[in-house]
């Protein structure tokens, strides 16, 4: 039977009242409607929290160690409430359009309202109790302030400038150098020193960060602890807390050793805007520069890099620890002088090893433990090592497992020499630790890489070297290097001799070798037993008197370097042997002394892709065919005695124009009719010629009276002029603002380095202008009599920190130009010296006399 609606509706009704009248209707109309009202009941919810968190806040500033039961149990019922209403709203926006779970999150923030409500009532009966009761005074036990360990006077004072400036516009303070520098003690004295700043700052925050203590959550718990306030596991509530209680103050906060950035909003840290009212500051701690940069302290100003000490500051801080009777005992005082220079500064190693010495009265201990110290054997006589060695190796474990090779090998080279960079990224190449073709420059990166991580440091600025071009290795870095791949010093298997290694026949060399570098050697033929080693991959006889390769050579094929650069008396390469090694990479013949048409024969015949080539030329020809190499990218190249038979006066290098990839040129020995060398490319960048070129030499041109220069080589860096007679002048470099070392020598007519006006090259020069040199930071003049000033107009050097003068006796205007460096190292004569620079070039450079 089929019901109409009007008996549906009579059903209905009756239903309902008999819900009424059993009462079952009630609670499910109050949870069918919690649905209409859930954005209602969150937003209360939320107004109510807002009100708890001030009334938080309050009692916190006036109560910051709750005194009480009932106190600490509403701070957590707040706590607990704040954590609660920002589920609810997270569920709200999730399930926005359920109708059911709308219901029920309308009912969950309506139970959370009443819970509120009853906090509220509960924290204003405690505000009366806490204004009424004593605030609680975390005692410190009055002492002396610690004194700054010799050497670290300086930055330490430069931080105290930092904290207690007023007017400074950057608030944040970033602290840099190697482990065991002294950064931890640094940070951990400015600490101590809070009387000094107390009165600037509400709260002055202190985290240790280090490498167990890399998370937000734990350096949130760490400023808790600092300032005394809840800590709960929610990230999101930790911030709001540690946020709400600096948010209206002044603080600084001092955390050490970071080792990334960090994110200090995520952590709950305000604004450190320099527009708002309180004073606020940061400094921290890192071994690494990129950490800095990425924290925000880009500016030189904004960082502090703490280095080794000197070489007194160091004995002062080892007798300090040893304590000073000790020497009265010469042969004690002798062999300490020894290992403090064994640390090279490093106050980890002097901290160290002055307290394992301190009780040691006989000199032999001292011998022994200086001999064990330069083998990093210490552990044989003690386990002062593992504090010492184990805390450089903090950074070393940071890296990744090919970095570590990359820096493992570093140590190779002798204590305390430069090590060529390109040479260094040669070696990683050749070992298999470096790949691709852009191999070189991604080396440049890589080893900047570990001197921002303060693994490595540049090199020093001398005769033979920049700190742009080489790189070295802390004795102590080196010694845990050494330590590390013998096994923590259990067992040696590395070898660490200089890289100009001993004969052969010394060595134990084994079939299975993959690297082997003879540069340097002075053998004049190749051992064949070298042919026999299969899995040779790395092969160097740079600089070496062989004069032919054995065809046997072509075996090797696993062969992917060979290097036979600067081999002057080289004659033979024999047909065929390029062609059979198969697996080469990289084949370097710059500056042989001759050109080996059968080569490029070989390579343009051959399915060899080589990532780098360097060559010898002589003719226009040779050129053409370098060009139409399409799978070889040439890098290195040497004119030798090179003539063109159109332009026998002139070399254009326009004929280079399809070497794009070209880093170094030489162009040598011409007694030719050659005047004029012309470099000129077009107006945009993109038409500019040699733009990737770095290294430029003309060695003995001797009829060369001209350069004539233009939109070329603007990525050069180093320029070495030698043995051009006729040469009056090099204005033409000033377009270079790239470059960085500067040497002319031995040219017998040059009179002035930069014309001025019309120059004889026709470079126009303006006469009023100051002439700069951004970038140069080594000048080296030799040999050249006529020489008498570098400029009759100004110049300016904002990086130059070396200046060679030899045999220049009437140079006479070093000290008229504007120099931004207040030391500058002079190699010169001591004579020339006293005639020149006595007096007013003092706050430029100090000099340093060689004959």
């Amino acid at each position: 039977m089929e019901l109409d609606a009007a008996t549906w509706i009579s059903i209905a009704a009756i239903c309902a009242s008999v819900l009424v009248a059993i009462k079952w209707w009630n609670p499910i109309a109050v949870y069918l409607g919690y649905s209409f009202g859930v954005q209602l009941h969150v937003e209360d919810l939320g107004r109510k929290v807002n009100m708890l968190t001030a009334m938080q806040i309050d009692l916190r500033s006036q109560d910051p160690l709750p005194s009480s039961e009932e106190r600490i149990r509403w701070l957590q019922g707040v706590d607990e409430l704040q954590n609660k209403e920002e589920e609810i709203k997270i569920r709200l926006d999730k399930y926005s359009l359920s109708y059911f779970k709308r219901c029920y999150i309308g009912r969950e923030a309506h139970r959370e309202l009443n819970k509120a409500n009853e906090l509220i009532i509960q924290g204003d009966k405690l505000m009366p109790e806490v204004k009424a009761s004593p605030r609680p005074v975390r005692h410190v036990q009055p002492q002396e302030l610690q004194a700054p360990l010799p050497g670290m006077e300086g930055s330490y004072n430069k931080v105290l400038d930092f904290i207690k400036d007023n007017n400074a516009q950057s608030v944040l303070l970033g602290i840099w150098g190697m482990g065991g520098v002294g950064k931890t003690t640094l940070i951990n004295l400015v600490s101590d020193s809070r009387s000094k700043y107390h009165d600037d700052f509400a709260e002055v925050l202190f985290v240790q960060a280090g490498k167990g203590c890399s998370t937000v959550a734990d350096l949130q718990k760490a400023i808790a602890i600092s300032i005394a306030i809840p800590q709960i596991g929610n990230q999101i509530s930790q911030a709001n807390i540690i946020h709400n209680h600096l948010r209206d103050k002044s603080f600084l906060l001092l955390v050490d050793d970071l080792w990334e950035d960090l994110n200090l909003d995520e952590l709950g840290i305000p604004s450190l805007d320099v527009v708002q009212p309180h004073r606020r500051k940061v400094v921290f701690t890192t071994r690494s520069m990129y950490v800095c940069s990425k924290m925000g302290c880009c500016c030189p100003k904004d960082t502090i890099q703490m280095k080794c000490l000197s070489k007194q500051a160091a004995w002062n801080l080892f007798a300090q620890k040893v304590g000073s009777k000790i020497f009265d005992d010469k042969k004690i005082h002798n062999l300490a002088k020894e290992i403090v220079e064994e640390c090279n500064g490093l106050p980890i190693a002097l901290c160290t090893l002055g307290k394992f010495m301190s009780p040691k009265e006989d000199h032999r201990e001292w011998r022994t433990a200086r001999d064990l110290l330069r083998n990093s054997k210490l552990h044989e006589i003690t386990d002062t090592h593992e504090h010492l060695f184990g805390h450089l190796q903090e950074s070393y474990n940071n890296l990744t497992a090919v970095m570590k090779k990359r820096f493992l090998l570093c140590s190779l080279w002798p204590e305390n020499n430069n090590i060529p960079m390109k040479m260094l990224i040669r070696w990683w190449i050749g070992l298999g630790l470096l790949r691709g073709p852009n191999a070189s420059d991604v080396g440049y990166t890589l080893i900047n890489d570990l001197v921002r991580a303060s693994m490595l440091e540049k090199g020093d600025t001398s005769i033979d070297s920049t700190e742009n071009s080489h790189v070295k290795m802390h004795t102590m870095m080196r010694l845990m290097a050494i330590w590390i791949a013998n096994e923590r010093g259990y067992k040696t298997k590395w070898l660490q001799n200089s890289p100009y290694r001993a004969a052969l026949a010394e060595e134990n060399w084994h079939r299975n070798i993959t690297f082997l570098d003879l540069e340097g050697t002075k053998i004049i033929e190749l051992p064949l037993e070298i042919c026999s080693l299969t899995e040779l991959q790395h092969l160097n006889l740079s600089a070496t008197a062989i004069v032919l390769l054995p065809l046997l050579l072509r075996t090797l094929s696993k062969l992917k370097y060979l290097y036979i650069r600067n081999n002057m008396v080289l004659q033979t390469i024999p047909e065929g042997l390029i062609l059979g090694l198969k697996s080469l990479r990289g084949l370097d013949l710059f500056h042989t002394g001759a050109s080996f048409l059968n080569v490029l024969q070989e390579l343009a015949r051959s399915t060899l892709d080589l990532d780098m080539l360097g060559y010898t030329v002589q003719t226009i020809g040779d050129i053409t065919q370098l060009g139409q190499l399409k799978r070889v990218c040439t890098q290195a190249l040497c004119m030798d005695h090179f003539e063109d038979e159109r332009h026998p006066d002139i070399i254009d290098l326009q004929i280079l124009s399809e070497l794009q990839e070209l880093r170094e040129l030489s162009i040598v020995e011409s007694s030719h009719s050659q005047k004029v060398l012309v470099s000129e490319g077009g107006p945009n960048c993109d038409q500019w010629l040699l733009p990737y070129l770095e290294i430029f030499e003309l060695n003995n041109l001797l009829r060369l009276e001209k350069v004539k220069w233009k939109n070329a080589g603007m990525e050069i860096r180093v320029v070495s002029i030698y043995k051009c007679d006729k040469l009056k002048d090099v204005t033409w470099v000033h377009q270079l603002k790239l470059l960085e070392q500067l040497t002319v020598a031995r040219c017998k007519e040059m009179e002035v380095l930069i014309e001025t006006g019309e120059s004889s090259q026709g470079v126009s020069m303006n006469r009023t202008a100051t002439i700069n040199f951004p970038q140069l930071k080594k000048l080296k003049l030799e040999e050249m009599p006529k020489l008498a000033i570098i400029c009759k107009q100004a110049c300016e050097f904002e990086e130059l920190s070396y200046i060679c003068i030899t045999q220049c006796n009437k140079m006479k205007d070093i000290q008229t130009h504007k120099y931004k460096h207040d030391m500058i190292k002079i190699d010169c004569s001591e004579e020339w010296w006293n005639q020149t620079c006595s007096g007013r070039f003092v706050p430029y450079f100090a000099p340093t006399f060689s004959s």
